[in-house]
């Protein structure tokens, strides 16, 4: 059905109005490099006024050498353990999550501090250089915490100025206020704002870090569950985009796994073997056969699945969406 323009009053409102799936739309990431930079933002993001002149062609160097790294900004509130917060506000820091290399729980965690924005590509070609050669930068130290990205990028897409700015208010606010009912323990869950982390249709998006899980189309009701890890996880049909150690296929049955297991899935590592196998024909002739897939899934030290997953036919632009878990 077409609707009329009139009645859509943004991307994010229509998908919600479609009942869009999520699922399967967390970019599969090796590494995150978050820069930090005030805004405000360009719409490409490393043209922004705050960074050098330097970075946007570096950071395209990088992106080719590293392809599986997401290149952001961010903005926020200081981190007590920031030494460089005192007086000098012109410091900046750099934080990096990467992908462990054997089974998978959640992104290493490591921060590098500059004294001002014209050290940050040289800080970054620094880290690059040492993780080429299997080492890490003296300036870089391990970070603790739960950080959390939401996207407010709103001159990349209004729904994320629209939608996601509001929500990262309310987010940081129920945060603190959770804080001091002793609910949550203090300092240990940060807020900030991110660059476009796609997904603007399904704003207010944001990535919990160092899990790496993707979610969209947040209330202020869904934060509080993910924030305390309890209720029903049923709202993960809802508002779960995917987990980004994973590829889109895999993200589809361990959302199901996810539902199936209850909270306890996040306290244990999970490793995953992803065959692909025959494809699915279109029912157009001249859309391209889908592929299928056979995963092995493992969860901790004893649970195994083993699952097929086929793409239902899409008659739309959206991503891989349904994909159908035919056996368990």
């Amino acid at each position: 059905m077409a609707w009329p323009l009139t009645m859509i009053s943004s991307c994010a409102a229509f998908a919600q109005q479609q009942g869009e799936s999520l699922i399967g739309t967390a970019p599969p990431t090796r590494q995150f490099v978050l820069i930090e930079c005030p805004h405000p933002w360009a719409e490409a993001m490393a043209q922004s006024r705050g960074l050098p002149l330097s970075m946007a062609v570096q950071i395209q160097h990088w992106a080719q050498q590293w392809p599986d790294t997401q290149f952001l900004l961010f903005t926020g509130q200081r981190l007590p353990s920031c030494s460089c917060q005192s007086l000098n506000l012109q410091s900046r820091r750099i934080l990096i999550f990467e992908a462990p290399e054997n089974r998978v729980q959640t992104y290493r965690v490591m921060q590098i501090e500059v004294a001002t924005p014209d050290h940050l590509t040289a800080a970054l070609a620094d880290w690059f250089a040492a993780r080429t050669r299997g080492k890490w930068p003296k300036a870089a130290h391990a970070l603790t915490g739960r950080h959390i990205f939401v996207c407010t990028h709103g001159r990349h897409d209004r729904c994320c100025g629209r939608y996601g700015y509001p929500f990262y208010r309310q987010a940081k606010a129920l945060v603190e206020s959770l804080e001091q009912a002793q609910r949550l323990p203090r300092s240990g869950i940060h807020v900030w704002q991110v660059s476009h982390i796609g997904g603007h249709r399904f704003a207010p998006t944001l990535i919990d870090l160092p899990e790496g899980r993707y979610y969209g189309s947040l209330t202020l009701a869904d934060w509080q569950l993910l924030l305390l890890r309890q209720g029903s996880l049923s709202l993960l049909s809802r508002i779960y985009r995917g987990w980004a150690l994973l590829p889109a296929p895999v993200q589809v049955l361990e959302r199901f796994l996810w539902q199936q297991q209850g909270w306890s899935w996040l306290e244990q590592p999970v490793d995953y073997t992803l065959k692909p196998v025959s494809a699915v024909a279109q029912p157009f002739a001249q859309a391209a056969p889908l592929p299928s897939w056979q995963v092995e899934f493992t969860w901790g030290e004893t649970w195994h699945w083993r699952a097929s997953l086929h793409p239902a036919p899409t008659l739309s632009c959206t991503v891989l969406d349904p994909v159908v878990i035919t056996s368990l």
